[in-house]
């Protein structure tokens, strides 16, 4: 018995995933709008602080999509572009590039958000004491005045 392709599936797969999450983005944009126009300013502030249980349904499906589609994305690196090759079993190379750059730019973008914030987290730390004398000493000198 031969073994399964997914072939066939990943030049329809990435396009579907990029379909699928403009539009499930579409969604969860629109539902937020709904909710955000139906009501008063004051349930606004309010509403900052959580979110509906659709949206929170939305947001864990389009990260259970996005890690999928990482995965199949970069099982097949460097997949057979070339049609005449492997039985007609090919990726389309354009679609396949876009989805893999378009994939590894979250990635890298998530990259340097987090060490963006650990660096701060730590400069953070390392100063504080300097921070908390500068600030007694302030103080002790607006008493003297």
């Amino acid at each position: 018995m031969p073994a399964p392709s997914y072939h066939n599936i990943e030049g329809g797969l990435s396009t579907s995933i990029s379909q699928d999450i403009g539009i499930f983005g579409i969604l969860k944009q629109l539902l937020h709008l709904s909710t955000r126009v139906r009501q008063r300013e004051e349930e606004r502030e309010e509403e900052q602080l959580r979110q509906s249980p659709t949206q929170t349904l939305l947001n864990c499906f389009m990260l259970g999509w996005f890690i999928i589609g990482s995965v199949w994305v970069y099982k097949e690196y460097e997949p057979n572009y070339d049609p005449s090759k492997n039985d007609g079993q090919y990726c389309n190379r354009n679609l396949y590039l876009f989805a893999f750059w378009l994939i590894t730019s979250v990635y890298i973008l998530l990259g340097t958000i987090t060490l963006c914030l650990c660096s701060l987290s730590i400069a953070s730390i390392v100063l504080q004491p300097k921070i908390s004398e500068f600030e007694a000493e302030s103080s002790e000198n607006i008493r003297r005045r």
